[in-house]
C-alpha cells in the first residue's frame, strides 16, 4: 500500500509553512505541498469554471442540515473558501493520476498529538484497509463529541461514523477510489469544503472512519494537542 501525502498551503502564511515542514522533516514525510489556485489568483475563468452559487444546488447539498433562515441568508462562499475546494480537487485528481492508493490531507494548520507519527498514521491505514474504507479522519478541529451520536461501529481504533461525517478537514485519508467517486459528483463548489466533502461522502455512500484518539488537532480553531473521548 503506497501513500501520499498532500499539505493544502495558502502561499502567504509563510509562518505556517516554516512550521510544518520543520515539523514534517523530524516525522520522514515527504509531502507534496499544493500552493495553486490562491484566492487572489481566481480570476473570473477559473470561477465560472468551479464556482456556482445557485441556491437550489445548495439546497440538495445541505437537506435536513440546515435552517430557512439559513437558506435565505445564503449569499454564496468567500474566495478562501473556493481556493481550499480547489486544491482537494486538484490533489484528487493527481492521485487518481499517480500509483499511489491512498493519500493523506492535511492543511497548514494542522497540529500533533504527543502519539502522531509516520508509523501511528500508516498504521491507521492499514487498519482501514482490514475493515473496509473510503476515508479516515485522523483529527480535526473538534473532539469525538462531534460524531458521538453518529456512531455505527467500531473495529479496533476506528469508529465508522453516519453522515455528515467530517471533523473540519484539516487531517483526514481518502482511498484513490473514493476520490474517482467524489469527483464524480463534486462538479462545482457551493459550499464551504467540509461541507461539499459531508455531501460527497454521503452521496457517493462512502465508509468515513474516525480514529481514536485523533491523531492530530488544528490551530484554527481549538488547538488540542490531545484527545480523548468517553463512548
Amino acid at each position: 500500500m503506497q501513500t501520499k501525502f498532500y499539505v493544502m498551503h495558502y502561499k502567504k502564511n509563510t509562518k505556517r509553512r516554516k512550521r510544518l515542514m520543520s515539523i514534517l522533516n523530524k516525522m520522514d514525510i515527504d509531502a507534496q505541498w499544493y500552493t495553486e489556485y490562491d484566492k487572489e489568483e481566481l480570476d473570473e475563468k477559473i470561477l465560472n469554471k468551479y464556482y456556482n452559487p445557485d441556491i437550489n444546488i445548495f439546497r440538495e447539498r445541505t437537506a435536513g442540515l440546515k435552517t430557512e433562515v439559513e437558506y435565505q441568508q445564503y449569499n454564496g462562499v468567500s474566495k478562501g473558501h473556493i481556493s481550499l475546494c480547489i486544491k482537494y480537487i486538484k490533489c484528487m485528481e493527481d492521485l487518481i493520476n499517480s500509483n499511489y492508493d491512498n493519500a493523506v490531507f492535511l492543511e497548514d494548520d494542522v497540529t500533533f498529538s504527543s502519539i502522531c507519527s509516520k508509523e501511528t498514521i500508516l498504521n491507521a491505514l492499514a487498519i482501514g484497509e482490514e475493515a473496509g474504507w473510503d476515508s479516515i479522519f485522523l483529527g480535526g478541529a473538534f473532539q469525538h463529541q462531534l460524531v458521538t451520536d453518529r456512531i455505527l461501529a467500531q473495529y479496533k481504533n476506528l469508529l465508522l461514523v453516519d453522515h455528515p461525517a467530517t471533523n473540519t478537514t484539516s487531517s483526514f485519508a481518502l482511498t484513490k477510489g473514493a476520490c474517482r467517486k467524489i469527483l464524480g459528483t463534486f462538479d462545482t463548489i457551493c459550499n464551504s469544503i467540509d461541507w461539499e466533502f459531508n455531501y460527497h461522502f454521503k452521496v457517493n455512500n462512502l465508509k468515513v472512519w474516525h480514529i481514536l484518539p485523533y491523531l492530530f488537532g488544528q490551530l484554527s480553531t481549538s488547538g488540542h494537542e490531545e484527545y480523548t473521548c468517553t463512548l
